[in-house]
């Protein structure tokens, strides 16, 4: 989720004691693994090219916050997770806020989502 910080689900101390329960997010760390070692983005673009690339958001350009009408975005040569997927003939989907730029070679679809649906550009 945009925004979600250090402390603020259960398993980190948060949940609860910060206002909102989080047993479901809880859980599946419980279950699985647990980060606590990592690097956070300032803002909701740079936080989005990190986690779709693996990559520190300075590799892709993708450094400040992306607004309509400035054209450009995620660059076409740059690998995703799902660009990565593909590769293993995984199905892909993209649904929600992409905040990634708005040119045809920003998209989803450029990027290895078969589909993209209810896509918002912008938090505007």
């Amino acid at each position: 989720s945009d925004d979600t910080g250090y402390g603020d689900l259960g398993v980190y101390g948060g949940g609860k004691g910060r206002g909102m329960e989080t047993p479901n997010l809880d859980k599946l760390a419980q279950e699985g693994m647990q980060f606590w070692s990592f690097y956070g983005q300032p803002s909701c673009t740079p936080g989005r090219a990190a986690m779709l690339t693996g990559r520190i958001p300075n590799r892709s350009g993708m450094t400040t916050v992306a607004f309509q009408g400035q054209g450009g975005g995620l660059p076409k040569e740059e690998w995703t997770i799902a660009s990565l997927l593909k590769t293993k003939d995984y199905n892909t989907y993209f649904c929600g806020k992409w905040h990634l730029g708005e040119d045809e070679s920003a998209m989803p679809i450029a990027h290895g989502y078969d589909i993209m649906e209810n896509v918002i550009l912008y938090h505007l």
